[in-house]
This record gives C-alpha cells, structure tokens and sequence, in this order.
C-alpha cells in the first residue's frame, strides 16, 4: 500500500492493549530510501515521551480509518530504552534499541518489512530478554547514523548541478516494503512524481537535495494530483522516467 508521509502524521497509534500516542513523523535512510523507524509521540501517557517503531511491528491497515497498529504491548514500549527519537542518532543507541526488541539491524541487511526475520531464530524475537540471539551484526562503522526526518526532507530544494529545480513536497512510502519509491516535487506550478533513486547527497546544512537526471526529464512527467491515486500515479512515473539515465 503507498501512502503519503505527511498525511501519516497525527494518525492515532494503538499497541495490542490500548491507545499509545500518535505518528508524530518518519526516519527514512538515504541508503535505499527506506524508512527505518515510525516515530510516535506517546503524548500524556509516557510524558510526551516520542518513541521509535520499526517497520516489523507496525500493522498497517488498508482502511484510512486513521488508526496505525503495533504489534506491542503498552508495557513492552514502557520498558524500552528512553532514548532521542531526533537525529543524529548513534549506531550503538541504535543497537541498543534493537537489543531489547530484537528488531533485525538495519545495517545487517534488513529489508525494513517482517519478512526480515527470515532466518532468525524464534527467541530472537522475544521483545525484552536481555540475552541477545544471535548476536548483533557489527555496524559498518562507528559513530551517527544518518537518517532523515520525513517532515525535515518535505522543503528541501531540489538541485541540479547547483541550480534550484524545484521542492520536495511529500515522500510516497510504500508500507509493503518500508521503502519509499517516490518524492512528490513542485515544478514552477506542478507536482510531479519523481522515483527516489534519481536524488541522493541530501544537506542536513544546506537543506538541499541533487538531483541525478536533467530538468528536461521532469517537463512531461505525470502529474501528482491525490493521494488515492498514488498507486497509478506510481506506476505512470516508472514508465516515464524507464530507460532515463542517471
């Protein structure tokens, strides 16, 4: 199912024994653009404490009832590390993290979807022992892990060899597969599709975003009208830009 960034934020998130909070945003990697982890804001319940979800235990849902799942209990999150849901977050906090819920490692090559614990054993999965199974991947080095809040990549100015193109203006997130295939950019008076795999070198300082394909390319390119037609507007934008080189 694809589903527009930023009109997940404020959906109500339900864990298996009540009411937990609300989406409050997404962290997405620049590598493979995948979202790593839902951030919910927990709100009066645990002081507005905002907590990290990753993609194996959110149960989206096909209706736009304007509730999210979890697949944990509210004392499972309760007990879970008390750590920054902003970036940077560092590798091993992350670790940390994953110890407890005994989440796959993204940098283990995780795909970011349940189907990640393939080949896992069972007690890895037990969220709270202690005793990690198997032990963790190490990270491909230490230090911050570079992610990107969703709404902090909504404005940021697209960029062709230096010159201003355009403005990302919402990120498509594919829910089967944590991936997110599309940015919606404005173009003078358009917003057009633009695949994720055509922008990279995001600027946390510059707020700023390259673009690997020339501004020819986005002339005729399929309009983004609403969200309900994503999956057409989705697939329109793969056969315009097939074949466009990088």
């Amino acid at each position: 199912m694809l589903r527009s960034v930023k009109e997940l934020k404020g959906l109500r998130v339900e864990a298996k024994d009540g009411e937990m909070g609300s989406v409050h945003d997404v962290l997405v990697d620049e590598d493979g653009w995948l979202m790593r982890y839902l951030v919910v804001d927990t709100g009066g319940w645990l002081f507005g404490r905002k907590v990290l979800i990753a993609p194996e235990a959110v149960l989206w849902s096909d209706g736009r009832d304007g509730v999210l799942g979890v697949d944990l209990t509210r004392q499972q999150v309760k007990d879970s590390p008390d750590i920054s849901a902003d970036p940077p977050i560092s590798q091993e906090t992350l670790a940390r993290y994953h110890d407890y819920y005994h989440w796959p490692f993204a940098w283990g090559g995780s795909t970011g979807t349940a189907a990640s614990f393939i080949g896992v054993e069972p007690a890895a999965q037990v969220v709270g022992d202690a005793e990690l199974h198997p032990a963790p991947p190490p990270p491909p080095e230490p230090g911050e892990s570079l992610l990107y809040t969703g709404h902090e990549l909504i404005g940021y100015k697209v960029c062709r060899h230096t010159l201003e193109v355009g403005e990302v203006e919402d990120l498509v997130l594919d829910t089967t597969t944590a991936r997110v295939p599309s940015f919606v950019m404005s173009i003078e008076e358009r917003r057009v599709l633009v695949p994720s795999s055509y922008l990279h070198g995001a600027s946390l300082d510059h707020k700023t975003i390259e673009l690997s394909i020339d501004r020819d390319a986005l002339e005729n390119a399929p309009e983004h009208k609403a969200a309900d037609s994503l999956p057409d507007e989705v697939a329109a934008a793969e056969r315009h830009y097939h074949g466009i080189s990088h």
